[in-house]
């Protein structure tokens, strides 16, 4: 009888044990994946807030080159030679950029033509500089010459491939900040235009992944 009731009493407290150890490890282990979940969120989070600021701070930067050039580009409009220096100076300053045209209305400059862009074109090694322009290449039809001359405003154009299939070909992806030239009077004679390739924001997002 006495091994009988000090069989059954440890029995009970050893369950009750149990119990208790699974129950409380079973919290432990809630907890401590909460832990882990909150502590993975928090840095992912705060990854993907310094990248975007990082692609803000870039954008930003890329908004201020421009602006700062098209005052130079206003105050030279009568020297059009100098335009092909100014658009290749662009992405020396900025090797974050892909292109830069610095495009005008037709027969703007009576000497040079119908067309007259000056183009510059970061291939990853050297940059390429070019007259842009013809009757194959219109560029006058183009978004990211149209859309800131009609609205007369800087404007950031849809991501966008170029269609040219002479000159310089570019096969890159990318979106340009667009913005007029105005002359001494106001008037608009051209857009100034500079181009990012899509490419670095994948490659910048992909960079900050923290975890596979």
């Amino acid at each position: 009888i006495r091994r009988s009731l000090s069989t059954r009493l440890t029995f009970v407290v050893v369950t009750i044990v149990a119990i208790i150890f699974i129950v409380a490890y079973r919290q432990i282990s809630i907890e401590a994946q909460q832990i882990v979940r909150d502590g993975a969120w928090n840095r992912a989070t705060a990854t993907l807030e310094g990248t975007v600021l990082h692609i803000d701070n870039t954008l930003h930067s890329v908004e201020v080159a421009a602006n700062n050039m098209l005052r130079l580009i206003e105050q030279n409009l009568d020297k059009p030679d100098n335009m092909f220096d100014y658009s290749r100076q662009v992405l020396v300053n900025n090797p974050e950029l892909t292109g830069c045209s610095i495009s005008f209305e037709p027969f703007y400059f009576k000497d040079k033509g119908r067309y007259f862009s000056a183009y510059s074109y970061n291939n990853g090694d050297s940059i390429q500089t070019e007259q842009e322009g013809t009757d194959n290449y219109q560029y006058h039809c183009m978004d990211w010459y149209l859309i800131p001359k009609l609205l007369n405003r800087p404007y950031w154009i849809e991501p966008f491939m170029e269609d040219a299939e002479e000159g310089i070909v570019v096969k890159d992806i990318f979106t340009s900040f667009s913005q007029p030239i105005h002359d001494s009077k106001g008037e608009t004679v051209g857009t100034f235009s500079v181009d990012i390739c899509l490419d670095w924001f994948a490659q910048t997002v992909s960079a900050a992944k923290p975890y596979p």
